[in-house]
């Protein structure tokens, strides 16, 4: 998109971005560490620790930003949708990132089924630089929570992505 778009126009859009992100952000036991180009890094947990909270925390925050993401308008493009890549880890910090889908580490996912409301799908191994091959999961939603179940309803019907759609449906 940047190769396409002028100088200004590609600071719009990060501002914006960046806004829609805050605007989501400040609903959690969140806070925004960086956000460089195309990537946000946010945490919970950090610098108060909250326990296993962190988790709950950035699991629906993750969740919520998924699920509204396609309301954002690129003001200069408006036929463009944004694509999000969402990695989740629970202790030392691991990069993992996938597009249109919230990926778990292990550790993060048992945290997770603590809740029972999470509902959650094996992705399987996948390489990751630094530590090897980790088993990984989708998280799909969270039972009982009618805000997060609104906004997957209304994502569901854009249809952004069949595959996603179809395993929407699943649940462990």
């Amino acid at each position: 998109m940047a190769s396409e778009s002028t100088p200004l126009q590609v600071i719009e859009f990060l501002n914006d971005l960046y806004a829609f992100y805050d605007e989501i952000i400040v609903k959690f036991d969140a806070y925004k560490i960086e956000s460089l180009n195309d990537v946000t890094l946010i945490v919970s947990g950090l610098p108060t620790r909250n326990g296993i909270l962190h988790a709950r925390e950035i699991g629906r925050l993750a969740l919520t930003i998924l699920f509204r993401i396609n309301s954002f308008k690129i003001k200069h493009r408006p036929d463009d949708q944004v694509k999000l890549r969402i990695g989740v880890h629970s202790g030392p910090i691991v990069a993992g990132v996938v597009a249109w889908k919230i990926q778990l580490s292990s550790m993060t996912k048992n945290i997770l089924e603590t809740f029972g409301s999470f509902r959650m799908v094996e992705r399987g191994e996948i390489f990751v630089k630094g530590k090897g091959a980790m088993k990984t999961y989708w998280l799909m939603g969270e039972d009982g929570n009618v805000e997060l179940l609104e906004l997957q309803r209304k994502f569901e019907e854009e249809d952004f992505d069949d595959d996603f759609a179809d395993l929407s449906t699943t649940k462990l």
